[in-house]
């Protein structure tokens, strides 16, 4: 987020330290980093390095995509535990 140069990305970036760390807590995080997910997270990086502002974007929205399908994951995981 700071290598954006983008003063509004910089500052969420508590707010996402503290999300990945809610991911680990709620085990929402793998115990072994998953291949795609690392790769989408190099794109990220290598789309703002060479200042590709519609390709970090898109890649992060695949990344935002696949936190939000694992946090409905955990939540039917969790209502479907509950009702046995």
């Amino acid at each position: 987020m700071e290598a954006s140069g983008n003063p509004l990305l910089v500052g969420p970036a508590d707010v996402v330290v503290e999300v990945l760390a809610g991911r680990t807590r709620h085990v929402l995080m793998p115990a072994h980093a998953d291949a795609d997910a690392v790769r989408l997270h190099g794109e990220v990086a290598a789309a703002i390095q060479r200042g590709d502002p519609d390709g970090a974007e898109a890649t992060m929205r695949a990344i935002a995509d696949e936190s939000s399908a694992a946090i409905t994951r955990a939540m039917t995981s969790s209502d479907a535990s509950a009702i046995d």
